[in-house]
């Protein structure tokens, strides 16, 4: 134990490979799986995240050669998750990027008040990069279609005032071809999009490493922010959903419910987890609780679940994290946690 809380409590910050791809809401930093991959499975093996988010810990078993499931309701997690861990060849992804930035159709994925913010042409320059990806290959679409949130994640903030987004889309497009290329070319995470109360037949597992949802935590996993101070505006985006085609997931399930509603998502997940752990397997959740009660709930579902409890860590959050969603360091009272738990069981 003492090794996984001193492992636990060393933020770094994620670099490397694709780590730095898109930085998923809410996440926990790619050396705390890879460490936990590295101490207690071989290759081979079989990893599995129920909780899978933007993929993480499957492109941490996959650069350490175990096999891996990753299991997200989200869409959007799931579309990260397989650029995350897909190579791509350099020259087919390098023309396919040309094309794009010369295409002129347009499928708009601004609306009205987005485009006020935004302004209307980079509104329109949207229309034209999401039109563009729509007739690539699976692949190659995936991988700009996360270069274009990225990109309207910068274009977002408050202090972006360039008159087109596509050099940053241009730039951010080539670094990420420049990662998935180098990625190694073995056997991919299974990235399932569906409910974990249902992991189906995928083999018994030699580790489980996961973050499940923060209880009653306001995490934008689907929306995008837009600032505008000189128009006095601020909104969140639905142009995710839009460029996907996929109907929006409502927050309170991606965040996992609140109340008693989280509670009862969450046990059948954890009943799903018990059932493909192999005997005897660790399993490891990554989350927080805004009160103690509620980190007791959490434990007595996981005896519910026939899941035993080894210890629990406790990691405090600096002002330096780099998960804002899990941090302290607006200077007001946002309701965030000042610390979260690794709990250690199998």
């Amino acid at each position: 134990m003492t090794q996984i809380a001193s492992l636990a409590n060393a933020p770094r910050r994620d670099r490397g490979e694709t780590r730095a791809v898109y930085s998923y809401p809410a996440k926990f930093q790619a050396h705390l799986p890879a460490e936990l991959i590295r101490l207690f499975t071989r290759p081979g093996e079989l990893v599995v995240d129920p909780w899978a988010g933007g993929g993480t810990t499957g492109l941490e078993a996959m650069l350490l050669g175990r096999r891996s499931v990753g299991v997200d309701v989200s869409p959007f997690a799931c579309l990260v998750a397989r650029v995350k861990t897909t190579r791509v060849a350099r020259a087919p992804a390098d023309a396919a990027l040309a094309a794009v930035l010369a295409a002129r159709a347009e499928r708009p994925i601004a609306d009205d008040e987005d485009a006020r913010c935004l302004g209307p042409a980079i509104a329109r320059e949207l229309a034209r990069l999401a039109a563009a990806t729509d007739g690539l290959p699976a692949e190659l679409r995936d991988l700009f279609r996360v270069v274009i949130i990225h990109t309207l994640k910068i274009a977002g903030r408050r202090d972006f005032d360039d008159a087109s987004i596509l050099p940053t889309f241009e730039r951010r497009a080539r670094q990420v071809i420049r990662a998935a290329a180098a990625l190694p070319d073995g056997p991919r995470p299974a990235i399932v999009c569906r409910s974990n109360h249902d992991l189906g037949d995928i083999g018994r597992a030699a580790l489980v490493v996961t973050s499940p949802p923060y209880k009653d935590l306001d995490v934008e996993y689907g929306l995008l922010q837009i600032q505008r101070p000189a128009l006095s505006r601020s909104k969140r985006s639905r142009a995710i959903w839009r460029l996907l085609g996929e109907p929006e997931i409502p927050k309170k399930t991606l965040c996992g419910g609140a109340g008693d509603a989280y509670f009862a998502a969450l046990a059948p997940a954890l009943a799903e987890v018990r059932r493909v752990l192999r005997r005897g397997a660790p399993a490891f959740f990554w989350t927080g609780f805004k009160t103690p009660d509620d980190r007791r709930r959490f434990e007595r579902h996981l005896a519910v679940a026939r899941l035993r409890l080894h210890g629990v860590v406790e990691v405090g959050l600096g002002r330096d994290r780099v998960a804002s969603s899990r941090s302290t360091h607006h200077g007001r009272a946002t309701g965030m946690l000042a610390r979260d738990y690794l709990f250690v069981t199998s």
